[in-house]
């Protein structure tokens, strides 16, 4: 059976209190993702990795076996070498310039599952737009107007007015 060292030694019983910075070979793995997900949640409470849109739980593995821990899809989690194979796992970096909360995640896939006919429409729409001459172009959104005026009585109906007839003059 392979067994690494580095399960070993920091894959025991997971701690009440997290570890800083975490000794590991490369990057903190578990070999349970159970165990990985914890730690994730407890640098996060500590505030050492931030709710982003790129963190996700990791699978690492070399054919025999595989381990589990956190992993950023942009590849910006700090580390700091001190020897062969000993690192210490820091988090993300403080000032990370990829962050992206992690809500706008759920929001992007929901928009991408369930409104992709209003994005259709939408995108329709500014073609359509774009092919238009650009007189034409100017006086959709002064014809919109107008009907906004003529509807709930704007006083500005006049100075569209005008305007419309310095168009066509």
């Amino acid at each position: 059976m392979f067994v690494r060292l580095g399960a070993l030694l920091y894959n025991v019983a997971m701690p009440t209190k997290v570890r800083y910075p975490y000794p590991c070979e490369l990057v903190p793995n578990f070999d349970t993702k159970h165990r990985a997900q914890v730690f994730i949640e407890g640098y996060q409470a500590k505030g050492y990795i931030k709710h982003c849109t790129h963190l996700s739980l990791g699978t690492y593995g070399n054919g025999f076996s595989e381990w589990y821990g956190p992993k950023c899809a942009e590849h910006s989690i700090e580390i700091e070498d001190t020897g062969y194979r000993k690192n210490l796992f820091h988090g993300c970096p403080k000032n990370c310039r990829l962050y992206q909360a992690a809500w706008r995640r759920k929001t992007k896939k929901w928009f991408k599952d369930h409104w992709w006919p209003l994005r259709r429409g939408i995108i329709g729409i500014a073609d359509w737009y774009k092919a238009l001459a650009p007189v034409t172009q100017a006086l959709w959104p002064l014809l919109i107007l107008a009907l906004l005026a003529l509807l709930f009585g704007i006083p500005l109906f006049d100075m569209i007015l005008k305007a419309l007839g310095a168009i066509f003059a």
